[in-house]
């Protein structure tokens, strides 16, 4: 083959991800929704607008017993007993006033474009948000593969190529088809943006580690504050990302105090940033004072604080988050950093079918799974963190059986032709960890197609597509007349 015709890897890894970006925008563009859908999406239409205020409340209702038992009281006639008034009607109440500030801004600019109609242009925002950090995440974990598997994999560095580009497909297609995810990429909601964010600060420590310099961590450190003031869901993901990033500064051998110190410079800046950003948009529909997103910080710690210590073990949703995603999630960096590929026992090849099993759960739609529990609430609180370290596990899952059978899910029938030497090893390796391998591809390529077209009905319900067409049809009847 000649040289003008061979294509760099990093060339065709760039390709790869512009093709997986694009066919989740069109899959994302085929299920786009029609209009405004009530409820989250149309209040930020209509910040973005300036016809609202950007703010933020979230009830959370306590001491539910108590309530009801007052309730009760007062139909009777007769005090309560052991539950005072002060307690029953107790409530905490967290306004947001300056959440958001970056996705209101990319939206008021959209919202100005003159390119079609207002709901298409909203809507394809987070469409494009959506294909964007659905294709980094598959550039992310394909190359985190390929990074852990350099020196420690005995598989050919071929076969590692075409593992780390199925595990990092996995991963797309596990973040692209989870229905929050699909149904934030169809409509006016930030949660895309967030994700984009989330995988934007992974890939800069990536290059972190690859490239050795201390820039990629300035970026991390402006985007991590901001992220910190953008949503409440920076507070619980900024001891995961510090410790990404003292990782990072550990194996790119950057240096300990030169990495630090460019971490705390971009968070100062950040941070700095985003205030003089809600400072500077007073009178501007998204107004806050200079220090409001200082009070959100803390409103956002004591809703925490009171959630840990106020009983968060009889909240059912966080249970099924911490089970099925975080600890998960955490015993997988934890394998992947600590463990290694070559040594799987059977404490491992546990570890790995309990991982199957979470990943089932915070995939699907049934009951037990984070989605199964908030499809039905007002309120919606889960980011796309959650759905994000699920993908990361699907990926890491897919990846680790790959690499058990060998790089290929075949068995190879002419390897006891080729005499040589690391035959053996080879030989050995595939035959003690090649049906666990296999059946971790297998299970994890069904999960995902299943998972894929249950989703894609649940998303095109959620369109709500008679409803849409009545209201549209009632409003045409009327115009003209005197609303009563």
């Amino acid at each position: 083959m000649s040289t003008g015709l061979k294509i760099n890897s990093r060339q065709r890894a760039r390709w790869l991800a512009t093709l997986v970006a694009g066919g989740a925008l069109a899959i994302y563009q085929a299920t786009l929704h029609p209009g405004f859908f009530p409820g989250e999406s149309s209040r930020q239409v209509a910040v973005a607008l300036r016809q609202a205020g950007n703010i933020e409340q979230v009830t959370r209702t306590r001491l539910e017993r108590a309530r009801d038992s007052l309730r009760q009281s007062r139909a009777s006639g007769l005090p309560p007993g052991g539950v005072t008034v002060r307690e029953a009607v107790r409530e905490t109440t967290w306004t947001y006033r300056a959440r958001h500030r970056l996705w209101g801004g990319v939206c008021a600019l959209t919202a100005r474009l003159p390119l079609g109609d207002l709901p298409w242009r909203m809507n394809a925002l987070s469409a494009l948000f959506g294909a964007l950090s659905v294709g980094l995440l598959f550039a992310l974990v394909r190359a985190l593969v390929l990074l852990f598997t350099f020196h420690v994999s005995p598989v050919p560095a071929r076969r590692r190529k075409a593992v780390a580009t199925v595990a990092g497909l996995a991963a797309a297609a596990a973040l692209g088809s989870a229905v929050p995810f699909w149904l934030a990429s169809t409509r006016c909601l930030p949660l895309t943006f967030e994700c984009l964010l989330q995988v934007i600060m992974g890939w800069l420590l990536l290059q972190a580690i690859v490239r050795h310099r201390e820039w990629p961590l300035l970026i991390f450190g402006t985007l991590l504050a901001a992220f910190l003031f953008e949503n409440s869901t920076g507070l619980l993901i900024l001891p995961l990302m510090l410790f990404f990033a003292s990782r990072a500064i550990r194996m790119g051998d950057i240096g300990y105090a030169g990495g630090h110190v460019s971490l705390m410079a971009g968070m100062l800046l950040g941070g700095s940033a985003y205030l003089m950003l809600a400072w500077l948009s007073q009178g501007s529909g998204m107004a806050a004072p200079f220090f409001a997103p200082f009070r959100d910080i803390i409103l956002s710690l004591q809703y925490f604080g009171a959630m840990v210590f106020g009983g968060w073990m009889a909240d059912s949703l966080w249970l099924i988050v911490l089970c099925f995603v975080v600890m998960p999630a955490l015993a997988m960096i934890g394998m992947v950093i600590w463990g290694d590929p070559e040594r799987i026992g059977s404490s491992g090849g546990l570890l790995l079918i309990t991982l199957m099993g979470t990943s089932t759960l915070a995939l699907t739609s049934s009951s037990l799974s984070p989605w199964g529990l908030i499809r039905h609430l007002e309120h919606q609180p889960l980011a796309g963190s959650v759905f994000l370290l699920s993908a990361l596990v699907v990926g890491f899952l897919v990846g680790q059986g790959y690499l058990m059978s060998g790089g290929r899910y075949f068995p190879d029938v002419t390897r006891g032709r080729h005499p040589g030497g690391g035959g053996e090893q080879q030989v050995g390796h595939d035959a003690a960890h090649a049906p666990l391998g296999r059946l971790l591809i297998s299970y994890m390529c069904v999960l995902l197609l299943a998972v894929g077209i249950f989703n894609f009905r649940e998303v095109i319900d959620w369109r709500e597509p008679l409803s849409s067409q009545t209201a549209a049809e009632i409003v045409r009847r009327l115009d003209g007349r005197r609303w009563i």
